[in-house]
């Protein structure tokens, strides 16, 4: 679980970044990637090359026969990935009700 959890972060952020190139156009004199095209082809390989990491992590098992490993590869961080987020969501309705109680 530990490889697969470490690897989607760095998914996460090859894919989001042509999406902050977009809505951020003056990064790019500042970038060192300057052509969008090669923004893109960049992000897209790290896409690549890490769902094929994760691929064969979570294949590995499968072939040999070892189900459950599989199994908690695959649910372990989507149950840990729910967690934080409800954790943050319960961390940000906590901060917003102070800063309104503050403000009155």
């Amino acid at each position: 679980m530990t490889n697969v959890a470490r690897a989607i972060p760095y998914f996460v952020v090859a894919a989001s970044y042509p999406f902050y190139r977009i809505k951020n156009p003056g990064l790019l004199k500042h970038s060192l990637i300057a052509a969008h095209w090669q923004g893109y082809l960049c992000s897209l390989s790290v896409c690549t090359a890490t769902l094929i990491a994760i691929t064969f992590q979570v294949y590995q098992p499968f072939h040999t026969g070892e189900y459950v490993q599989a199994l908690l590869l695959i649910v372990g961080p989507i149950l840990f990935g729910l967690l934080g987020s409800s954790i943050y969501q319960r961390f940000e309705k906590k901060r917003t009700q102070l800063f309104l109680e503050d403000n009155l």
